[in-house]
């Protein structure tokens, strides 16, 4: 190569050194473009990342806070009726839960025993309700919540 370049004039060298040192600047300078903004998009990235997860745990939060306010505003509620021996008035007082609240579908309220007391909607419950984990969790830790997914039980 060198000695390619010493057959050519001094006009023709120099223009041949340029371009290499022009390509050897381009090449610095993709490189160096290409790490900052990788390292940009990568940090945003990150960022974005963090705050999507900080909005998903906050909606989540504030979702268990509104069930639990629910089940707590109903717990008085069936509290009240019981001590009054209105009864007849929880399936009422249920359904009307139901129908306000979007992200509830059925409630349903049960004895110890597993019969039930009154429900939104008419139902059957499984004779052995009482065998099934959610049911017993729920008569073994009666002060916790007990939330549990649809499921059928009949």
């Amino acid at each position: 190569m060198i000695k390619k370049l010493s057959d050519l004039s001094i006009g023709q060298s120099f223009f041949v050194i340029s371009i290499s040192i022009v390509a050897i600047m381009l090449l610095l300078s993709t490189g160096v473009t290409n790490q900052l903004v990788f390292s940009r998009t990568d940090r945003l990235i990150e960022t974005t990342s963090k705050e999507i997860n900080k909005q998903v745990i906050m909606n989540y939060e504030n979702y268990l806070s509104s069930v639990i306010d629910i089940s707590n505003t109903m717990q008085k509620y069936i509290v009240d009726l019981t001590k009054t021996n209105e009864i007849d008035k929880l399936s009422e007082l249920l359904l009307a839960t139901t129908n306000l609240e979007r992200n509830i579908k059925h409630i349903a309220l049960l004895d110890d025993k597993g019969m039930v007391i009154a429900a939104s909607t008419p139902l059957t419950i499984n004779p052995h309700i009482q065998d099934i984990d959610w049911f017993k969790q729920a008569i073994n830790m009666p002060d916790i919540h007990h939330f549990s997914s649809l499921h059928t039980e009949t």
